[in-house]
């Protein structure tokens, strides 16, 4: 059996689930002839309730543990981990040159943070495609970096398995799950409207086209009251960035996530918040995604400041259908 190693990839939190979403049909799909370790994840193990590193296989060698205990040590401090990722990515690519049959991969483009890797660049991104899995068969074990990692076609076919192996940790499911029923069944709201407020680096991602003030929130928020006007409605706000509650007073049925930036419990409670919602207001993130994803919420997209909300658009929990649409695939893409 070859050995697939995922040493690196892109992004934070959203992005590594995408990447580890599709590693993981991957993994399921080749369980007979390719073991899949995904390193990558390490930062963000805490939040799980399994061991999402270790995919289809029982190879704890001890390099592999070790490395996975250090990223692990580390993974609270940013700046920290940054420089040890990039120093552990680099390492064991420049491994594989030395280790009998083993290889280094880059797939996809070269990108700036792999430029002192020495490896085999192949632009493509496909896991499944019959170019990648000819090179991942070449040698007994593989060490590739890349982003992003993908298999659509898999993702829809093990969706049930992918979302059972990568959930969350009861913790935070708990915390979610206690927060929406108290909102949903003890308050009698008929209808919950998630809202992720997206700001941060979407000042220049994509050419801040996505970059929306908390006014231009507020007005959207109002024009959906409008809209459920014989509804029972709450909304349920998270933001990456801190926020001031009291510019949203004028929305009565309004809930904070406590995985919001300035209430700073852990960003999977949003997530999981989002996910139990109705409807999720949002600008393409594969953070949404993911919540749209393991909930089957409904998205509606955020593209363009002068848009009306139209529910008859809004875009279901399926990944290949978030990936397809014309602005959310720059994100989930």
């Amino acid at each position: 059996m070859k050995h697939i190693v995922f040493v690196s990839g892109g992004g934070r939190l959203g992005n590594q689930l995408l990447n580890a979403a599709n590693f993981t049909a991957f993994a399921k799909e080749y369980k007979q002839t390719l073991a899949v370790t995904n390193l990558a994840i390490v930062r963000y193990l805490h939040y799980f309730k399994y061991d999402v590193s270790i995919l289809n296989h029982n190879k704890k060698s001890f390099r592999s543990q070790c490395l996975r205990i250090l990223l692990s040590l580390v993974s609270h401090d940013n700046k920290t981990f940054v420089h040890f990722y990039n120093f552990s990515n680099s390492f064991l690519h420049c491994l594989a040159h030395i280790l009998y049959n083993n290889q280094s991969i880059v797939l996809g483009k070269k990108r700036k943070v792999y430029k002192r890797i020495k490896a085999k660049v192949i632009d493509n991104t496909q896991l499944n495609s019959d170019q990648v899995l000819t090179a991942f068969n070449e040698k007994s074990k593989t060490f590739v970096s890349g982003w992003p990692m993908r298999c659509w076609d898999l993702i829809d076919k093990h969706k049930e398995y992918v979302v059972s192996k990568l959930q969350f940790k009861e913790t935070y499911t708990n915390l979610s799950d206690k927060f929406i029923e108290k909102i949903r069944i003890e308050r009698k709201y008929e209808l919950l409207i998630g809202v992720l407020i997206r700001q941060g680096d979407y000042k220049e991602w994509a050419e801040g086209k996505f970059y929306f003030q908390d006014t231009q929130y507020i007005q959207w928020i109002e024009e959906i009251k409008m809209h459920f006007f014989d509804k029972k409605i709450a909304f349920i706000l998270t933001s990456d960035q801190p926020k001031n509650e009291n510019e949203f007073a004028t929305i009565p049925n309004l809930f904070w996530s406590r995985g919001t930036r300035h209430i700073q419990d852990e960003p999977v409670v949003s997530m999981l918040d989002l996910s139990h919602c109705d409807y999720i207001l949002s600008p393409p993130s594969t953070f949404s995604a993911w919540a749209s994803f393991i909930g089957n919420s409904k998205i509606i997209p955020l593209t363009d400041k002068n848009q009306k909300i139209d529910f008859q658009s809004a875009l279901s929990g399926s990944l290949n259908e978030l990936r397809n649409h014309h602005y959310f695939g720059l994100a989930v893409n």
